[in-house]
């Protein structure tokens, strides 16, 4: 009877539970008052806005992605958080997107080092899920195109009505705000927020993600003939992810196979480490991964940039032991490096931490013997 004013109620309640400082019962509520609301626009954009600060706040990060990019599409841009929200979702969909590739890759290779009844009863479990999707797509399908029939001109179910504005200024449909706005809006309410890609109307591509961790279906090439312990089951190639074949095809069994799936992990962590520090100026977290990620792959590709950035955020915190540590291994392991060669410099740390003031000093002492017709000492600057 009063399911319209659900989001309501539980959004209060979520309000009621901050202002007693219990913010885990607070984001329960807000996350109720998402999954009830039957308004799109702008009201539902404030508690999608709000339970995203509350992860953001939290440094859950990839838990708060999905709730700022929900809530952008059905902000106008001279809202006061337009500009707020747009920046993070940009950011932490970055972020999200390599935390996905490493929880894909794990999961490939958890799968390979299971013994293989267990693997086929996992994989047969993905396929339960897949036709149970399919079926709650299907009835959320004809709910909208029940609701679409009810509100719109017959025959024209499924397609999204916008709103035309008329446009007294005359000109093209795109130099109208108001109209862009109009039409945004109309989509939102039928499809939500979606990122222009192709298969956007799938509201969950995880299935399209898993057929696409490997373009070569999963299929070794001639030289790749080297297995893992686990040996390689027998599949048949196959598109049809009702199939355990679907699945079998697209996991890690060879050598070459794990090492391009850990590669892809190990780039992941780099790239999220940077984010963390870079983007979104959590020193700590960026050290975190980091570190995890030279303990999970001490031969990285990524180990001397890895030393360098742990030497600056650490000196950043003031921890001059751990910064001391990571100085000592970049000039152990890569003495030659660039890096190194700034660490051997007698004002190393004044010059580090100093970049453009150290630039403009060499500048300046360049140009003082250019005036004096002092070529070597130029050279030498």
């Amino acid at each position: 009877k009063n399911k319209e004013y659900l989001d309501q109620v539980y959004y209060a309640k979520g309000n009621i539970y901050m202002s007693q400082a219990d913010t885990a019962h607070a984001i329960s509520a807000y996350a109720l008052a998402i999954e009830n609301s039957t308004r799109k626009g702008a009201e539902k954009a404030r508690v999608q806005i709000t339970l995203g600060d509350l992860y953001f706040q939290r440094r859950q990060y990839v838990k708060a992605q999905p709730c700022y990019s929900d809530a952008l599409g059905a902000l106008r841009k001279d809202h006061e958080d337009y500009e707020r929200v747009a920046l993070r979702s940009k950011v932490l969909e970055q972020l999200a997107q390599h935390d996905a590739a490493i929880i894909l890759q794990d999961s490939l290779q958890t799968l390979v080092r299971m013994p293989e009844q267990e693997r086929l009863k996992a994989i047969d479990k993905i396929i339960e899920g897949v036709i149970k999707k399919e079926k709650d797509d299907k009835l959320l399908a004809d709910k909208e195109k029940a609701e679409a029939n009810a509100v719109g001109r017959p025959g024209m179910a499924g397609q999204i009505d916008i709103p035309v504005q008329a446009n007294t200024q005359g000109g093209f449909y795109y130099d109208n705000e108001q109209s862009i706005s109009q039409g945004k809006n109309a989509f939102q309410k039928k499809w939500g927020n979606r990122k222009l890609e192709d298969n956007w109307r799938r509201r969950d591509k995880a299935v399209s993600v898993f057929a696409e961790a490997n373009p070569a279906n999963g299929q070794p090439s001639p030289t790749d003939s080297a297995k893992t312990s686990q040996d390689s089951p027998s599949f048949k190639p196959s598109n049809d992810k009702h199939t355990r074949d679907f699945y079998l095809q697209q996991l890690p069994f060879t050598k070459a196979q794990i090492a391009e799936s850990d590669s892809t992990i190990d780039d992941a962590m780099f790239q999220m480490a940077g984010i963390y520090h870079q983007q979104l100026n959590d020193v700590h977290l960026g050290i975190d991964t980091y570190e995890k990620e030279l303990k999970r792959f001490t031969a990285t590709p990524n180990k001397q940039e890895a030393y360098f950035r742990l030497y600056m955020l650490y000196h950043e915190l003031g921890n001059k032991a751990m910064a001391e540590n990571y100085r000592r291994k970049m000039m152990a392991e890569f003495p030659n490096s660039e890096y190194a060669k700034s660490f051997a410099e007698p004002n190393y740390e004044w010059n580090l931490q100093n970049p453009r003031a150290l630039q403009d000093t060499l500048y300046e002492q360049s140009y003082n013997a250019y005036l004096k017709s002092d070529i070597n000492a130029v050279r030498k600057a």
